[in-house]
């Protein structure tokens, strides 16, 4: 199995098991605050394959990350999630999106929770 069809099959795979997801919380021991940081990801050889940034940002219990990964190659792996950090945490919305030659098909993945009736 290439690399992005694990991906997929891994997402959906969390995507169809939500309601047990769902079910199990994590409380919130140490309340996330606003950072920026600057990374790299090498190969097991040592050489750098891609830069990465790092930014989360904070607006009440609300919480954003957001990680991108800038490949040599040029390929792009953006994701984006917010969280509620009330308690417990609760995922909100999350979009990830990976394009470019380093992933055999491109990949746009977005979730957002089903309205409570």
């Amino acid at each position: 199995m290439e690399r992005s069809d694990w991906l997929v099959a891994s997402l959906l795979a969390i995507a169809l098991c939500r309601p047990a997801a769902h079910a199990e919380q994590i409380t919130v021991k140490h309340v996330q605050l606003p950072m920026h940081r600057f990374m790299v990801t090498r190969s097991e050889s040592g050489q750098i394959i891609a830069d990465v940034e790092f930014s989360q940002a904070v607006q009440g219990d609300q919480v954003t990350m957001h990680v991108i990964y800038r490949f040599v190659d040029g390929s792009i792996d953006d994701e984006e999630t917010t969280y509620m950090q009330q308690g417990t945490f609760r995922l909100v919305r999350d979009h990830h999106v990976q394009i470019g030659p380093f992933f055999s098909k491109p990949l746009t993945f977005r979730w957002m929770p089903l309205p409570i009736c």
